[in-house]
């Protein structure tokens, strides 16, 4: 996998999730968390991209280096969730979410001349990364306190990338009554796909939930 991908971390900021208990319990339905359930889930994703690397490989830049960046993108998905007993649960999750994020690094390139004299010229370096995934989310839950809807939880992230691509430009920020050499105020503009990108992602995830009921019990 390419370096502006090998760190992102995907964050729920807010997640929903609606869940009808299952026919085969017993009569007794006792607490929310001690049904099966079936339902949607849905939250904002907030990505973390750890970037350590100048430029893309084959794709022309001046950076001399990017340091990381972030964005935010849509989540959502289904979940079913199986009881194995008062304290073990299995959660299943198909999901889409949106991984993308924006790389920005301020640089100077050194003096230029101005109608006031020489100036510092300084330029962004900016790398838009677009990706889309759809990942299978499987994870164990572990109620340490039966009756309670705390839960621990681990398990593993399966995803295919369904979009993977890059737009990248190198914008000249100050003077702002200067060009380059072409007239224009932005250069070493490319897109395209990400080059050397992964089209597969697996990951580890491990938390804590809690689980609040909608409605009664």
């Amino acid at each position: 996998m390419h370096p502006l991908l090998k760190g992102f971390l995907p964050i729920f900021l807010a997640t929903v999730l609606f869940s009808s208990a299952q026919a085969q319990h017993s009569g007794d339905d006792g607490p929310v968390m001690d049904r099966p359930a079936i339902g949607v889930a849905g939250g904002i994703s907030y990505n973390v991209h750890d970037a350590a690397f100048p430029s893309l490989p084959g794709i022309p830049s001046c950076c001399t280096g990017y340091d990381g960046g972030d964005g935010m993108g849509p989540a959502f998905g289904l979940v079913s969730r199986f009881v194995i007993d008062s304290q073990w649960s299995l959660q299943l999750l198909l999901r889409y979410g949106d991984l993308s994020g924006m790389l920005a690094q301020e640089e100077d390139i050194g003096p230029v001349l101005t109608a006031r004299g020489p100036e510092m010229a300084t330029v962004e370096h900016q790398l838009d990364a677009t990706v889309a995934m759809i990942d299978f989310r499987p994870t164990i839950g572990f109620r340490p306190f039966s009756g309670t809807a705390f839960t621990l939880f681990t398990g593993v992230h399966l995803g295919y990338l369904m979009t993977n691509e890059y737009a990248q430009s190198e914008e000249l920020l100050r003077p702002a009554d200067v060009t380059f050499v072409d007239l224009q105020r932005s250069r070493n503009q490319f897109s395209g796909d990400m080059p050397d990108g992964a089209s597969l992602y697996a990951a580890f995830s491990a938390g804590l939930r809690y689980g609040l009921p909608l409605g009664g019990q």
